[in-house]
């Protein structure tokens, strides 16, 4: 079984959540500074708040697991109410749950492809794209908005400290 190119997304997506990359960033390290207090501020009120960011991340990583578990129809897509949930509906979850299912969807999902080897990548998700371009597309999807919380972190950190 050759699995050379699966074993380089599975380190791509662990040093994109846990670190030792290049970017010398990842999504574990950002969300250490977060909490229930800060977890829901939108800044300026418009801007999405972390909560909402790291929602929207889980959703597209169980969507991509569902279609690399079970090759279904996509349920999520960018028009889904689950896409971007409001931050009136995630408080209700709490901030903790909101972590917790981010973290389980990178142990979900690095094990669901180490199962699988590099043929599979080439194979066609009904015929529209490759699970290859799935995969590189969430650990891109990751990297986007590990940037974008780091943004929010500094803005609703200035925010407290200019008050």
């Amino acid at each position: 079984m050759e699995n050379k190119l699966i074993k380089r997304y599975i380190l791509q997506l662990q040093q994109a959540y846990y670190g030792d990359s290049w970017l010398d960033e990842d999504i574990e390290k950002k969300l250490r500074n977060i909490n229930e207090e800060n977890a829901f501020i939108k800044p300026d009120g418009y801007i999405h708040s972390v909560a909402e960011v790291v929602s929207h991340l889980t959703e597209w990583r169980k969507e991509l697991i569902e279609r690399l578990q079970f090759g279904r129809h996509a349920k999520l897509t960018t028009g889904s109410e689950n896409n971007w949930r409001s931050n009136e509906t995630l408080k209700k979850s709490g901030w903790a749950y909101l972590k917790e299912q981010l973290d389980n969807t990178q142990k979900d999902l690095i094990a669901l492809i180490e199962t699988k080897d590099d043929s599979f990548l080439d194979s066609k998700w009904f015929g529209e794209y490759d699970y290859d371009y799935l995969l590189v597309g969430l650990i891109q999807h990751d990297i986007y908005h590990l940037g974008q919380i780091g943004l929010i972190y500094k803005m609703i950190s200035y925010r407290s400290v200019a008050n």
